[in-house]
């Protein structure tokens, strides 16, 4: 049951351009931008582990944040409710497409 992946959501305040853009390609190699420091990120345990080790490794620990909030397995997050209030990004699915 551990290796079920979960849903993420990770927000971010970095302090420099050059490591919030490092944070920001990060981010988008493991999942989908949905405002400009939130990401979601759908992972296993050992993948979100790798992860946070990265972003660690990213920022400066005196003056950045990052957030990770462990939203529940990813099926089931499926069925949680996120409200947009205002200007929208493009927010791509997680799974399948079907056509």
């Amino acid at each position: 049951m551990s290796a079920l992946k979960h849903r993420y959501l990770i927000a971010y305040d970095i302090g420099s351009d050059r490591r919030r853009l490092r944070v920001a390609k990060t981010l988008q190699s493991y999942g989908y931008r949905l405002q400009y420091s939130i990401f979601q990120v759908d992972a296993s345990p050992v993948r979100i582990a790798r992860l946070v080790e990265k972003l660690d490794n990213e920022i400066e620990k005196q003056a950045d944040s990052v957030l990770v909030f462990d939203l529940g397995p990813a099926e089931e997050a499926s069925n949680t409710k996120i409200v947009r209030l205002g200007a929208s990004v493009d927010v791509r699915p997680s799974g399948p497409i079907v056509i």
